[in-house]
């Protein structure tokens, strides 16, 4: 006997839906995609080269905007470079007065010394002995002229090699030509050696010859010309050549 008739709503709300999962080992594992294989596509490396050429002109920007910035502040503001050193004492983003001052503090607190040489032995002198002092004002001067004065690309070449791996100025020393002679002179005892004549004597009962030995005597003149070519080499080099000519015997 058949029952009433049942509509197709009813046979929907019959079904229980797809029977449940099975777990533990007889359970299904989902599928895994696989990544795909083989190089990478056109796009891939297109979006790459762009990343690459995006984060190099950022750099570039930056790095511009910097060297600009750094260039118009000490352009301006009347300040030495940083990076820019005399000897030992460094004077980046000093005044020509403060770099003056320091440079004048580094000289009295160094006790800045020059070794006289005559290519086999040496003796230790100071610098006001042979008349060779720093001029602070001048020195400062010259350091505050780096990187200026030339065109803008040179000025900021020289910014940035002066920040990169610094900037060095020699000092600017005066000679007293009068007061390095008087020095010379007073050393010239000390350093000349006088020669020693021949002479002779007695071994065994005989009579025998000794034969003289030259000496060697300061030439003052010839090292004070020298030494007034170029007196900053002499305290960048920490020593003074002495130039030394030779004296005969008499006998």
């Amino acid at each position: 006997m058949s029952g009433p008739a049942r509509s197709r709503a009813d046979y929907y709300d019959d079904y229980a839906g797809p029977p449940p999962a099975r777990s533990g080992r007889g359970a299904r594992r989902p599928a895994r995609r696989r990544a795909p294989s083989g190089p990478p596509s056109t796009r891939t490396i297109r979006a790459a080269i762009t990343g690459a050429a995006i984060g190099a002109a950022t750099f570039i920007v930056l790095a511009l905007v910097i060297g600009f910035s750094f260039y118009g502040y000490f352009q301006m503001s009347g300040r030495i470079l940083l990076g820019v050193r005399v000897g030992d004492v460094r004077l980046g983003n000093m005044s020509a007065e403060q770099a003056a001052a320091a440079l004048e503090s580094a000289w009295s607190a160094d006790g800045q010394g020059l070794v006289l040489s005559d290519g086999q032995r040496t003796w230790n002198a100071s610098p006001a002995e042979l008349g060779l002092t720093l001029d602070a004002a001048a020195t400062a001067q010259r350091a505050l002229a780096v990187g200026r004065g030339q065109s803008m690309a040179q000025e900021i070449g020289i910014l940035l090699d002066a920040l990169l791996t610094g900037y060095s100025v020699p000092p600017v020393v005066a000679l007293d030509q009068a007061a390095a002679r008087a020095g010379l002179e007073a050393w010239a005892g000390t350093v000349s050696q006088p020669p020693r004549d021949a002479t002779i004597r007695f071994e065994d009962g005989q009579v025998v010859a000794v034969p003289g030995v030259p000496g060697r005597s300061l030439d003052i003149e010839a090292t004070l010309a020298a030494l007034a070519a170029d007196p900053s080499q002499a305290m960048r080099g920490g020593s003074l050549p002495l130039i030394m000519v030779p004296v005969a015997p008499h006998l």
